[in-house]
């Protein structure tokens, strides 16, 4: 039994599963079988949108990072806040 892995239009790839034949899957195998197709494929474009989204957020880190390192708002001769 294989079940294309798809989200939102797009295949992520095939789930198949095999059992001996005097194990052949009945409808509540092959419900449960397309409901773990589904949940995977939502897995899937979760982590796609999470790295999609990945850099930008550590483009931020690391510009906040640079900011604390070259004084940001901090006074970097004294090291306290500046007031004006």
């Amino acid at each position: 039994m294989a079940i294309r892995l798809v989200s939102n239009g797009k295949v992520h790839g095939v789930l198949s599963v095999t059992v001996p034949a005097e194990m052949a899957p009945g409808e509540e195998e092959k419900g449960l079988v397309k409901q773990l197709a589904g949940e995977v494929s939502f897995a899937l474009r979760s982590l796609e949108l999470a790295q999609a989204h990945a850099p930008s957020r550590t483009a931020e880190g690391e510009r906040q990072q640079r900011g604390g390192e070259t004084g940001g708002d901090f006074a970097p001769e004294a090291g306290k806040v500046r007031t004006n």
